[in-house]
C-alpha cells in the first residue's frame, strides 16, 4: 500500500503537545461557543445512544450565521453558564466518553491545533489560548524552531488558510507571503534589539511597505526586504530609535481608548481576562494608601520601570514567541488584511493590549512571574480569538479617532 507523503512545516514545540484534560487550568469547552460542522451534525442524527439522544435534540441546532460547513454548520447551545451541556462532572466529553473521538466536530477535534496550506506545503502550529500550548509555546527560553520535512498527513485536519502565492492577480502580499513573513520572523527573533524596537523597526518597514514599494512591482517589494535586512545587520536602527519620543499620558489614552473598543463585560466570556481586567485597573487608576503617587500617568511610568522592564529583560523570550507563533500562524501579514500597514497595526496592537495591562497587573501585584505572564497572555488570546469585532473594530477605532498612523502606533509600543 502506498501512503501519501506530504511537505510539512510546524514548530518543534508541536512534538511535544498533548492534551492534559482535566489537569488543565482553563476548559476549552467553557466560555467559547462550540460550533458543529455538516458531517458531525448529521453523524449526531443518526446517534441511537438512549443519554446522548436527547442532549442532540436539545443543544445542536443549525447555524444562522454559517460560514464554512467544514466548521460552524451548527452550534452547540451553551448552559447559562457558558458552559457545553456534553462535559460531565470531571468536565471530559461525553461524547468522546460515550461513542468515541470519531464523533466530536471539527473544531473539537482538532483544537488547539491550527493547519494551513501554503502552495503544496502543510504548516501546523497551535495557540496560546490553551493553557498547556501556552506553556510550551511561550516558555521556550531559546526561541520558537521551526522543521520542514516530507511527512504523511495528518489524520484529521481542519485548514484555517489555504493560500497559492503562485496563482495570478494575487494581492501583493500574498504573492510575496514567504519573503515578508520569514523577514518578519526573523526580525522578532532578533535579540541584538529590544522587543519593542523590534516591533518598531517592522513598523517603518510596513509602512514604507505600503507607501512605496506595495504600488510597485513585485521585485520591488523584495529589495525593500534586502534592504532592511542590511540596515538591521549594520543596527542603523538604534539612532532612528531612539529618536521617538515617549509620551506615556498620550499613550495611555490611546491604549485606554483600545481597551475599552473590546467592550470587555459585554463582549468577552473569559473569566479569567475579566479578573485581570479588573486587577489592571487597580493596579493604575485605583490608588493605595502606600502609593507614591494619585497620578495614573506616575503609577504607569512605575510600575513599567519597576516591575515591567526589569522581568521583560529577563524573560522577554515570552512575549518573543508570542509574537512569532502569531505570525507564523496567521499567515501575517496576509491572513487578517489586505493592506500592510493594517496588517502591522493589528499585530501592533496585540503586543501593546499585552503590555499595557502586564503593567497594570504588575503593579496591582507589586512584581510579575513567568507563570503569571503566560496565564494573562493565554487569557487574552481566549479573549481575542472569539471576540466579535477585534478585527475589523480595532483598525475602524484607530482610523476614527485618526491614531492609524505609524508615530501613532510607535507611540503605542515605545516606554
Amino acid at each position: 500500500m502506498h501512503h501519501k507523503i506530504i511537505l510539512s512545516r510546524y514548530p518543534d514545540y508541536l512534538k511535544k503537545f498533548q492534551c492534559i484534560g482535566p489537569l488543565c487550568s482553563d476548559n476549552c469547552c467553557i466560555g467559547w461557543d462550540v460550533d458543529i460542522d455538516k458531517k458531525t451534525y448529521f453523524k449526531y442524527q443518526k446517534v441511537t445512544n438512549e443519554a446522548l439522544m436527547p442532549l442532540f435534540r436539545k443543544y445542536v441546532h443549525q447555524s444562522r450565521d454559517a460560514y464554512s460547513d467544514d466548521v460552524d454548520f451548527a452550534r452547540v447551545k451553551l448552559l447559562k453558564d457558558k458552559r457545553c451541556p456534553f462535559l460531565n462532572a470531571e468536565n471530559l466529553c461525553r461524547i468522546q466518553a460515550t461513542i468515541g473521538e470519531s464523533y466530536l466536530s471539527n473544531v473539537c477535534a482538532t483544537y488547539p491545533r491550527f493547519t494551513n496550506q501554503v502552495d503544496d506545503c502543510y504548516e501546523y502550529s497551535a495557540t496560546v489560548s490553551c493553557p498547556e500550548a501556552a506553556r510550551l509555546i511561550l516558555l521556550n527560553k531559546q526561541g520558537l524552531v521551526f522543521v520542514e520535512e516530507a511527512t504523511k498527513p495528518v489524520e484529521r485536519t481542519m485548514l484555517m488558510y489555504q493560500v497559492d502565492t503562485t496563482m495570478p492577480g494575487q494581492n501583493r502580499m500574498v504573492t510575496n507571503l514567504i519573503s515578508l513573513r520569514q523577514f518578519s520572523m526573523s526580525l522578532l527573533q532578533n535579540r541584538a534589539y529590544g522587543l519593542a524596537e523590534r516591533l518598531m523597526i517592522l513598523g517603518y518597514f510596513f509602512n514604507e511597505l505600503q507607501n512605496q514599494a506595495f504600488k510597485s512591482k513585485t521585485n520591488e517589494i523584495l529589495a525593500l526586504i534586502s534592504n532592511y535586512t542590511e540596515r538591521i545587520r549594520l543596527k542603523d536602527f538604534h539612532a532612528i530609535l531612539a529618536t521617538t519620543p515617549l509620551k506615556t499620558a498620550e499613550q495611555m489614552k490611546l491604549m485606554g481608548g483600545i481597551a475599552k473598543s473590546l467592550n470587555v463585560q459585554d463582549e468577552i466570556d473569559s473569566r479569567d481576562f475579566i479578573a485581570f481586567t479588573e486587577e489592571f485597573r487597580k493596579g493604575i487608576f485605583m490608588a493605595k494608601a502606600s502609593s507614591s503617587s494619585n497620578n495614573p500617568s506616575l503609577r504607569y511610568e512605575e510600575s513599567y520601570r519597576d516591575y515591567y522592564a526589569p522581568f521583560m529583560e529577563k524573560q522577554g523570550y515570552i512575549l518573543e514567541n508570542f509574537l512569532v507563533n502569531y505570525v507564523f500562524s496567521s499567515l501575517f501579514p496576509a491572513g487578517e488584511s489586505t493592506r500592510p500597514f493594517d496588517a502591522f497595526s493589528l499585530l501592533a496592537v496585540r503586543f501593546a493590549l499585552i503590555k499595557y495591562y502586564l503593567i497594570g497587573i504588575g503593579a496591582s501585584r507589586r512584581g510579575l512571574s513567568s507563570k503569571l505572564t503566560v496565564a494573562f497572555i493565554q487569557s487574552f488570546a481566549k479573549a481575542i480569538e472569539h471576540h466579535k469585532t477585534f478585527l475589523e473594530g480595532i483598525p475602524a477605532h484607530l482610523k476614527r479617532e485618526r491614531h492609524n498612523t505609524l508615530t501613532d502606533i510607535l507611540l503605542l509600543l515605545k516606554n
